[in-house]
């Protein structure tokens, strides 16, 4: 068990973010892309619409942040597998002295989850907190007694770790002043009219410094490959409207948009600087809400070159650019402040890829 989970094995407060930017130049190639004003939606396939997600649970009000808090470092990968890759990022995660990973899909590709289980518990722990929605290669294998998301519910309550609704796929939880929201757009139901509003009453019920919002698949513009229009643009609109980081997986790179006014039309707010995430205020006309999303997808399986582009990306990481597989870094809490946190990049040789600050002016 990492040192923060020892800390932490009674129920831990959430939080709300606000976020700031400072990118580190990296290499992308310039390919021809749309504007900043660009729409879209529809979803990849059919899939079979399931009962509503239990509603958000309505929390007693949070109190104020403290005036100083822990460090707490999660890493964000996906599309991981079980092979010497897989287990190279795991050793990078355990390097970098992580508390938690979130794992945004996409487990080890063979429908076994207590071989995946194994593979991590071999490298981590057996009592490291490990977070995970499912991908579109887990679904087979994800429900039922002996399914990842049994195995997933096993750990969260070995190590004491409570949460609210079904793990992974309509669920939230707090973890070392963070509030996590998991869930499952184009992989367990339709994001528009399902997901999008479990993401906006839960995000509505929570009083936190820093959120983060997980799914696996992408929208085509969220992305730097050939993915499809998979979630629908509600889950990452929610999200933004309610100030949360957007964590994704399934395309197998890296990539981060500037801070965005709008993410269905990839309105950028600031290309440069620091970025402030905002909670969007009910109360008035405009809309305040202000975010970004990332893939990160070098979790162990392959890595793809970049198909597409936008004014909206400040962080491109492909075969393009001689990628190698990593994971993205969160340390939340930054030098004990409550609302700053900074992320980085790091590939498995080392090299720092991407780094930016983030701080929450809620």
């Amino acid at each position: 068990m990492s040192a923060l989970a020892r800390r932490l094995r009674a129920p831990i407060g959430a939080v709300l973010a606000l976020v700031c930017v400072v990118p580190l130049a990296c290499s992308s190639s310039s390919r021809s892309g749309s504007g900043t004003t660009a729409t879209g939606s529809g979803s990849a396939g059919t899939i079979a619409t399931p009962a509503p997600p239990p509603p958000a649970p309505s929390p007693a009000p949070s109190a104020p942040p403290p005036a100083t808090a822990p460090e707490v470092t999660v890493a964000f990968i996906g599309d991981q597998g079980r092979g010497a890759g897989a287990r190279r990022v795991l050793d990078l995660i355990r390097s970098e002295g992580a508390d938690a990973v979130v794992h945004a899909g996409d487990f080890d590709y063979a429908s076994d989850p207590q071989g995946w289980t194994a593979m991590i518990d071999s490298v981590l722990g057996s009592d490291f907190p490990y977070f995970a929605a499912p991908g579109n290669h887990d679904e087979s294998a994800w429900d039922g007694a002996t399914g990842y998301r049994a195995a997933l519910e096993e750990r969260m309550r070995r190590i004491g770790i409570p949460w609210t609704g079904t793990l992974g796929e309509a669920s939230t939880h707090s973890f070392g002043g963070v509030f996590f929201v998991l869930v499952g757009p184009g992989v367990t139901g339709p994001g528009d009219g399902n997901y999008d509003l479990f993401i906006r009453d839960a995000l509505a019920a929570d009083g936190s410094s820093f959120r983060v919002c997980t799914w696996h698949k992408n929208m085509n513009r969220m992305q730097l490959g050939t993915k499809g229009n998979d979630t629908g643009w509600g889950v990452y609109e929610e999200s933004r409207r309610g100030g949360a980081i957007i964590a994704t997986g399934h395309e197998h790179s890296y990539s981060r948009t500037h801070l965005l006014a709008d993410v269905r039309n990839q309105v950028v707010a600031s290309s440069g600087g620091i970025l402030e995430l905002a909670a969007d205020d009910p109360a008035t006309a405009a809309d305040e809400g202000r975010s970004f999303a990332f893939v990160s997808g070098l979790g162990g399986v392959g890595i793809r070159n970049q198909d597409r582009d936008g004014a909206w990306w400040a962080s491109r990481y492909t075969s393009d650019q001689g990628a190698k597989l990593g994971a993205l870094f969160g340390v939340f809490h930054s030098g004990g402040d409550p609302r700053l946190a900074r992320f980085y990049f790091k590939n498995v040789d080392g090299q720092m890829i991407d780094e930016f600050v983030v701080r929450s002016g809620l």
